[in-house]
């Protein structure tokens, strides 16, 4: 099981509708998820920025969220949520979702 991080901006001005949709997703979406592969995900938000850390079962994260995102439930959902993203994570780097690099884990 591979632990991975990932973060994201959202646009001002967004924050509060894009909170309240993560905070209750839709139970077709979440299924997808855990059929996937996913374990213990979770989304938190800060200063326009989201944060994502969660477990995945194959050990590769790109290839489930792949999976995830070639489903119509998750392809509805991308349909409301990208109006409400930033183009960059970081601005300047030209990725819209960036996973993070673990320094540092205790068990």
């Amino acid at each position: 099981m591979k632990r991975v991080a990932a973060i994201w901006r959202y646009k001002k001005g967004s924050e509060d509708y894009y909170k309240e949709r993560h905070r209750n997703p839709w139970p077709e979406l979440v299924k997808e998820f855990q059929e996937k592969g996913f374990h213990n995900f979770s989304i938190w938000a800060a200063g326009g920025y989201a944060f994502l850390y969660t477990e995945v079962e194959n050990n590769n994260f790109n290839e489930a969220m792949a999976k995830v995102d070639a489903t119509e439930i998750k392809q509805r959902w991308q349909v409301e949520m990208n109006p409400m993203l930033e183009d960059e994570a970081i601005p300047g780097s030209g990725i819209q979702f960036i996973e993070m690099e673990e320094i540092w884990y205790v068990e």
